[in-house]
């Protein structure tokens, strides 16, 4: 119980001044075709040591595994991050469905973070008695240096539970153009999520790891997790950091979207 009473440690690493840059630059992609904006690129992936890595896909049709290297995005071309391949058509519905899910991913997330702001204060006053308990003579002492992270923990989810309605309604109004702007609204609704998460890399997301215990002390205890709605529209990497770009191509025509299953 007592795990949940150590606050984050580092601040977030998206503030929200570079999160209002980086969606005003986004949004002028809007201006131009998408065509313009993005383009599928085959890059590999490079280790710590320059050499590509290999990853296990399933082949089309088939429940038959294979190792490839070669993995297709999407690119946006002005930053050079990767996005899934995916046809826009079934972006744009995924934009439509997380505009539909928001209100419900808003409100579990406020109903949370109240229930461990509860729990976590709960857990100082408990680990206060419990020490106080087993040397009462240094009562004083135990109460002041254990109530001393109080404030912190209380203005962290104080925080979360304020600032999610904001993050949500932004995140939902931009999902909602991303039926009509699916390429251009993915990017705007990731950055708006990370954010959100304060900086959290999607492969953290608590559904993409290991379980590790109970639903609470798992996220608790580990305070660099979090749960994405939008997990599938966050960036993959950037062609500038680790990767071996082998060959680019231009995105087609809305009607000529496609997609590929040589992907991770």
């Amino acid at each position: 119980m007592t795990a949940v009473i150590v606050p984050r440690v580092t601040p977030t690493s998206y503030p929200l001044a570079t999160l209002f840059s980086d969606i005003c630059a986004a949004l002028r992609s809007c201006c131009t075709r998408p065509e313009d904006a993005f383009r599928r690129v085959v890059i590999n992936k490079l280790d710590e040591n320059g050499q590509a890595k290999s990853y296990t896909v399933t082949k089309p049709n088939s429940q038959e595994t294979m190792q490839v290297k070669d993995l297709l995005y999407i690119e946006e071309i002005r930053t050079g991050d990767l996005y899934k391949n995916e046809p826009r058509l079934v972006v744009g519905f995924k934009c439509f469905a997380i505009f539909m899910a928001m209100p419900l991913y808003v409100a579990g997330t406020i109903a949370w973070h109240s229930f461990q702001f509860l729990r976590s204060i709960g857990a100082v006053f408990w680990r206060i008695v419990e020490q106080i308990l087993h040397m009462p003579v240094d009562a004083k002492q135990i109460f002041c240096s254990e109530i001393q992270v109080l404030p912190e923990i209380c203005l962290e989810r104080m925080w979360a539970i304020f600032s999610a309605p904001f993050f949500g309604l932004s995140a939902a109004l931009f999902s909602l153009c991303g039926v009509v702007k699916p390429l251009e609204m993915r990017t705007v609704v990731a950055m708006i999520e990370k954010a959100w998460h304060d900086g959290i890399s999607y492969k953290k997301d608590v559904c993409q790891l290991p379980n590790e215990g109970t639903c609470c002390g798992t996220i608790t205890s580990n305070r660099d997790q979090a749960l994405f709605l939008a997990h599938c529209f966050q960036a993959r990497g950037n062609v500038k950091r680790n990767v071996n770009l082998i060959s680019t191509q231009p995105l087609e025509p809305f009607c000529g979207d496609h997609n590929t299953n040589f992907k991770k």
